[in-house]
């Protein structure tokens, strides 16, 4: 499929507002000694999961009772790196059910948004062809585009990256929800949770911050304290374990990953890709306890590995 560059527009950056980072989140899914929990479900098939099995999933945490209550307005962070099917983008299907489910616990509205691939620009373009709009017009959701603000610049109190731009609406919502997909990345080493968080950022932040500068394991952990998500689920049923983030060689793992936290939900991500070693998975000889990324995450009080329950 043809790759362009980004318009020029995209990256010229005009600040609406500026703000310190938000205060971390209670993870509402600890267990009784405060530990970070994760949950896996491990499935027959590739098939998508149904309304009723993310309810049983999420059931194993505590249940979205726990951060969902009736009238408030939730968003979900989806991933649309480029118009090709999981494990690259977000499953629209699975997206769809997900949104379902919210508003069955009370929501008022759910919106679903990302501020998609830089080479496959507008967003739209890429939610017109994987289907997202159609799949969601059938259950009360709503697409939300951040292609050009308008946006807040957020001082991160980082000692590696200055103040960025995240979209002003991000800070408009009750509950954020994160949705992700299981890959390796041909640059971070991995793209699962901590890394979502790069759709959120103005193109020229991501070019000029990140993804140009040596330190980009590290600094995909700084940009996560401008936004603390309630809940984040991983879509394993397909994974990139070599490339990625766009193409890549494709496996089946067939599980779900959830938690309340970003840090313990990647090092369990990260075990899950080390369990299909190849000369070309740049997880094979690199353990989470030794990424960059988590060891980062867990100095700037992001989190910790949890436990699998």
């Amino acid at each position: 499929m043809f790759m362009h560059p980004p318009p020029v527009k995209y990256l010229i950056k005009k600040i609406e507002n500026k703000r310190n980072a938000p205060s971390p989140k209670e993870d509402y899914f600890k267990d009784q000694s405060g530990r970070h929990c994760v949950v896996k479900q491990t499935r027959q098939d590739v098939s998508c999961p149904t309304v009723r099995e993310l309810d049983e999933l999420f059931e194993r945490l505590g249940g979205l009772k726990r951060i969902i209550k009736p009238g408030e307005r939730v968003f979900i962070k989806i991933n649309l790196s480029s118009p090709h099917p999981i494990p690259t983008t977000t499953d629209p299907n699975l997206t769809s059910n997900l949104v379902y489910l919210i508003k069955e616990y009370g929501a008022a509205t759910v919106d679903v948004g990302d501020f998609g691939g830089p080479f496959w620009l507008p967003s739209i373009n890429i939610v017109n062809k994987i289907g997202m709009e159609t799949a969601l017009s059938g259950v009360g959701g709503k697409m939300v585009y951040f292609d050009e603000g308008p946006w807040t610049e957020v001082n991160l109190e980082s000692d590696i990256l200055p103040p960025l731009a995240y979209p002003s609406m991000l800070y408009e919502y009750d509950r954020i929800i994160y949705l992700a997909n299981l890959k390796t990345h041909f640059i971070a080493d991995f793209t699962c949770s901590l890394k979502l968080t790069m759709g959120l950022l103005h193109l020229r932040d991501r070019f000029w911050h990140l993804h140009t500068r040596m330190k980009i394991k590290e600094g995909i952990a700084d940009i996560n304290k401008a936004v603390y998500p309630d809940l984040v689920l991983i879509d394993g049923r397909k994974a990139f374990i070599e490339g990625g983030p766009v193409w890549g060689k494709i496996v089946r793992p067939k599980i779900l990953l959830a938690s309340g936290n970003r840090v313990a939900l990647d090092y369990a991500a990260i075990d899950v890709l080390r369990e299909y070693p190849t000369q070309k998975n740049p997880l094979t000889d690199t353990s989470p306890e030794r990424h960059p990324t988590l060891l980062r995450a867990v100095k700037i009080g992001l989190g910790d590995r949890g436990v699998i329950i």
